[in-house]
């Protein structure tokens, strides 16, 4: 799936969860582009967090186009 989601370009956030991650499994799939990786069982407070981290990281993408992109600044604020 994650292979199917790089070639297509589709940007997305990939968090991955098994239940038998080893460091080989997390590192190739984050040289594939998978986020994160979370290991069953997991705790709410350790998925929150994840999705947090997620959030985040797009907001700052976010700011950083803006930055890149005046004239998209300019268009918001006149609206």
């Amino acid at each position: 799936m994650i292979e199917e989601i790089t070639q297509r370009e589709i940007n997305i956030k990939i968090i991955m969860i098994s239940g038998d991650l080893t460091r080989e499994v997390v590192q190739s799939a984050k040289e594939r582009g998978v986020f994160a990786c979370l290991n069953k069982p997991f705790s709410f407070d350790i998925l929150r967090e994840t999705i947090s981290k997620v959030f985040k990281e797009e907001k700052t993408a976010k700011k950083e186009h803006d930055l890149h992109h005046p004239s998209q600044l300019l268009e918001v604020a006149a609206m």
